[in-house]
């Protein structure tokens, strides 16, 4: 029988690219033995923007979580997001990048989806609003996301992600938690305020929101070059 490859998925939660290179180095030692794939995910600084006046329990566990839209925020959304830190999250996810070209290893994206967009972007585009998914108990200000069940919410999702391949090449994992700090699907049963969302998809089952949610991702990768 064929050997099966071992495939190792290494999470670093580092933002110093001195210490990430030092642990990729480390990583790839792992090489002889399957594939090496790191994390690239996080962000360069915490969203600092998103914390409510008098500070808010939730929002500090939730704001340094990685997102798409954080590094590539599309058109729709970018004005509604501060552009340095954007910026500085873009340059050092591939900053990172690079480093693992170097070393021949693949790059891992870790993220929470769909993540809670500013206010100001619903209250331009009121129809994509989607499920409350703070925490009640512990959150001064509801946050939101994108109802995922819109064809121009998937295809916003899609965008980001072929950029995201685009720009990072060696991008071969994508993984996402949702229903926890700082993203949701709506009706989850899971939601911290419960299951909620906007009226038109309250009926359609979850197997069709979730599956229809990936294809968007794979299919933006695929449009990304992978």
């Amino acid at each position: 029988m064929p050997t099966v490859q071992k495939t190792f998925l290494l999470p670093c939660p580092e933002r110093n690219l001195d210490a990430f290179r030092a642990f990729v180095t480390r990583a790839a030692r792992l090489k002889p033995h399957g594939r090496v794939v790191v994390d690239i995910s996080p962000v360069a600084a915490r969203a600092l923007h998103e914390l409510p006046p008098g500070g808010s329990a939730w929002h500090e566990y939730a704001y340094y979580h990685a997102s798409l839209c954080k590094f590539f925020p599309h058109p729709k959304l970018a004005r509604h997001l501060p552009a340095p830190w954007v910026a500085a999250n873009r340059k050092l996810l591939l900053d990172k990048a690079a480093v693992l070209r170097e070393h021949g290893l693949e790059a891992l994206f870790m993220a929470h989806e769909p993540n809670h967009l500013p206010e100001s972007f619903f209250q331009e585009h009121p129809h994509l609003r989607g499920p409350r998914i703070d925490h009640p108990r512990r959150s001064r200000r509801e946050e939101f996301a994108l109802c995922v069940d819109l064809p121009e919410a998937l295809e916003m999702y899609a965008w980001m992600m072929a950029e995201l391949k685009r720009h990072a090449p060696g991008l071969s994992v994508f993984t996402f938690r949702t229903n926890d700090a700082g993203g949701g699907f709506c009706w989850a049963a899971a939601q911290y305020a419960g299951p909620n969302g906007p009226h038109h998809c309250q009926g359609r089952p979850v197997a069709e929101r979730v599956r229809g949610f990936v294809e968007a991702l794979h299919g933006g990768a695929e449009q990304g070059g992978g």
